[in-house]
């Protein structure tokens, strides 16, 4: 609920934190989510940070401008709302959230049963189907287009898309009723990339003064136990993909920028003072990459590729990729923002 989430907002407050947040609904109710997300940080006086700024639902596809004139009029009026974007047009998520919201109440075990059941299975395809109000609803949002689904997580049709799926399942019709023995076949989770927004929409939040970068990614390697799943390209792409896609062959916005929207950008937002410029006095962490030759190379079907054109990166003032190679140092250390108040 809105109150519930201001007094959560207030508590950051009272530690001088950053409200950053994933809105309520990235689909059909996204304007109301970013108006909702606005008056929580208006009402507790706090930053705020939208989380992965989207349209995700084709049916509102080219209307960022709207969202990103609800955000100018939030900042004229003195709040400081800001947002990141991963540059990329689909999402990770799980094949469980075309269930209805609903059916996943009490937990995992009951919507299982629930997916089982004659008496709620026939509830659950139809809502699937037709959507509710107020759900964000993955199926609807990609057009009802199994092949705008694509199976990311350690399972034997992983690097699929759901299409493909139901071809070697020998699935011709009723494609929801077969994806919900899937689930049940798994156990309720099958980790899943959609592909649910739009590029002009996302370019356009991208090139926002207040819009950094972020990968919303996790510790994957190309090999040992780090290499589970078939998981997003953005885990090993993200920056290289701004650098050299959008910056080098596209031009759709300066070295410059770019390089502020990954590094002092996101610092300055979660209050870390030493970090994210090259000054002295600042942490070494710094990457050494060629402009003409950095780009990324994971693919959504064969993510596990590390990029090219990065030749050094100095962590904490110590060289942990020489020339292109990873020598083994680990220099990395939590980082926290400023000491939280202990009263």
């Amino acid at each position: 609920r809105t109150g519930d989430v201001v007094r959560l907002a207030k508590q950051i407050r009272a530690h001088r934190g950053l409200f950053s947040i994933h809105i309520r609904n990235e689909g059909l109710g996204v304007f109301e989510a970013v108006k909702e997300a606005i008056d929580v940080a208006r009402q507790a006086e706090v930053r705020l940070d939208i989380i992965h700024l989207k349209i995700a639902d084709q049916k509102y596809w080219g209307q960022m401008d709207k969202v990103i004139r609800l955000i100018n009029d939030a900042r004229a009026d003195g709040i400081d709302v800001q947002a990141n974007v991963y540059p990329y047009t689909r999402g990770n998520n799980n094949l469980k959230s075309i269930v209805p919201p609903w059916a996943h109440e009490g937990g995992e075990k009951r919507m299982l049963e629930r997916l089982a059941s004659s008496e709620t299975r026939e509830r659950i395809i139809a809502d699937a189907e037709n959507g509710l109000d107020g759900w964000y609803n993955h199926y609807t949002a990609v057009g009802k287009d199994w092949s705008r689904m694509l199976i990311s997580g350690e399972h034997k049709y992983k690097g699929l898309t759901m299409d493909r799926v139901f071809a070697l399942r020998g699935t011709e019709s009723n494609k929801l009723a077969d994806m919900l023995d899937m689930l049940i076949e798994h156990e309720g989770g099958i980790s899943a990339v959609f592909a649910h927004h739009d590029e002009p929409d996302m370019l356009l939040a991208l090139k926002q003064p207040w819009c950094s970068v972020g990968s919303d990614g996790s510790a994957y390697a190309v090999n040992g136990p780090l290499r589970q799943g078939n998981p997003h390209p953005r885990n090993f792409g993200t920056f290289p993909r701004l650098l050299g896609h959008y910056v080098r062959e596209r031009k759709e916005l300066s070295l410059e920028a770019a390089v502020q929207k990954v590094t002092s950008l996101n610092a300055a937002k979660i209050g870390l003072t030493d970090r994210g410029m090259i000054a002295v006095g600042m942490k070494a962490d710094l990457v050494l990459f060629d402009p003409k030759a950095i780009i990324d190379r994971a693919q959504y079907t064969a993510p596990f590729q590390y990029p090219e054109g990065i030749h050094y990166v100095i962590v904490n003032g110590e060289v942990t990729l020489d020339n292109g190679r990873h020598i083994g140092t680990v220099a990395g250390r939590v980082l926290r923002g400023p000491k939280l108040d202990e009263n």
